[in-house]
């Protein structure tokens, strides 16, 4: 990636564009693209976690794995609101920008390490199992993949 910054566009699972924003990129290799953004839509309480204007995400793109990870923190104090885990389609990353497709199904972990599934409803009503198993399976495999990593505390879970 040879560009500073990159702008990220989410797809909805039936290529839908849903919205973008630009990030500052901090890390990037063979495996992993790293960016960090300001929240910059509406404050928004979603129960678990409340979203501020100016909240921090660091955002983990990787590029062979089915999620990315969005570490969120206080914009005002940079205390850690926690993680907010997308299950995705592998993103398609170029220097300027990095596309993915969000698959509904979504794991958001607390700094205290409560781990709440979110979206299971939408998910199930795509239908992957009986449409796109691959996808499906590998949905699946993603969010135990992605606990497995809290629990282990490898990057970016490593952090408080």
């Amino acid at each position: 990636m040879k560009n500073l910054f990159v702008t990220v566009k989410k797809l909805d699972p039936f290529g839908k564009f849903l919205g973008s924003w630009n990030g500052k990129v901090i890390k990037s290799n063979d495996d992993l693209t790293v960016i960090e953004s300001i929240y910059r839509y509406k404050n928004l309480d979603l129960e678990y976690l409340i979203l501020k204007i100016g909240d921090i995400f660091t955002e983990y793109y990787f590029k062979n794995k089915w999620f990315n990870i969005f570490e969120i923190r206080g914009g005002k104090d940079n205390h850690l609101k926690g993680w907010y885990c997308n299950i995705t389609e592998p993103p398609k990353i170029s220097d300027n920008e990095i596309i993915w497709t969000d698959l509904l199904l979504d794991i958001f972990i607390s700094p205290e390490g409560k781990i709440t599934i979110t979206d299971e409803g939408e998910f199930e009503r795509l239908n992957l199992k009986e449409k796109d198993k691959d996808s499906w399976k590998n949905s699946i495999k993603a969010k135990d993949e992605i606990i497995r990593m809290f629990k282990l505390k490898k990057e970016p879970f490593d952090k408080k």
